[in-house]
């Protein structure tokens, strides 16, 4: 146990904070005799990061995909540092992460590094064939920041996809019987699936 002059207690720090912990023990502390504490060197300062990283932004780059681009960049911003980001840190619907120049954490893996730059990350990612569904990119918070507290997980769906090719329903001729007389001419109605942009010859 303690020495009969030394005691023990505990502090907790507050949620959410950065400020410096500081326990100080008062004059009001007297000896068996009475004299008031010495408080020249009775207080203590601990640095406190019980504050949770964020995403200050998620940033896509272009805003939409469709089978002529269907990669878009992404640019997340950190509120913090984070310790690092891996494509396991990332859960993507619709769309797929793009490993390329990426390096997985250990061979094999399948898990890709991606590097943090002064808070600042950026990956690709590619839309799923044949998809008219928003890209959705979520943050997790297995993203720490240096001092081990967990990211605020954030989602980004703003991204919108088309990447479904049109197709024709149906092909329809004004006719009722079979064309013989020259010079006859045949008025065709054609119906796509979805709006084309024109129709030439």
């Amino acid at each position: 146990g303690a020495a009969p002059n030394t005691y023990k207690f505990k502090v907790q720090a507050p949620d959410d904070s950065t400020a410096d912990l500081v326990v100080s023990i008062k004059d009001t502390v007297t000896d068996l005799s009475g004299n008031a504490l010495d408080t020249t060197s009775a207080s203590v300062t601990l640095a406190v990061d019980s504050k949770n990283p964020e995403v200050a932004t998620v940033v896509p780059t272009p805003g939409s995909a469709s089978d002529t681009v269907n990669t878009v960049a992404y640019t997340v911003t950190f509120s913090e540092d984070v310790q690092a980001l891996t494509s396991a840190d990332l859960t993507i619907a619709n769309g797929s992460l793009d490993t390329t120049g990426l390096t997985e954490t250990s061979a094999g893996s399948g898990v890709y590094e991606i590097p943090v730059v002064d808070r600042v990350a950026t990956f690709a990612v590619t839309a799923d064939q044949d998809s008219v569904a928003n890209i959705s990119v979520t943050v997790k918070d297995t993203v720490l920041d240096v001092a081990g507290n967990a990211l605020v997980s954030a989602t980004d769906t703003s991204v919108t996809v088309d990447t479904k090719n049109p197709s024709v329903v149906s092909i329809e001729d004004d006719q009722s019987a079979t064309l013989y007389d020259d010079g006859d001419t045949v008025a065709y109605t054609v119906t796509f699936s979805e709006d084309v942009q024109a129709l030439t010859s």
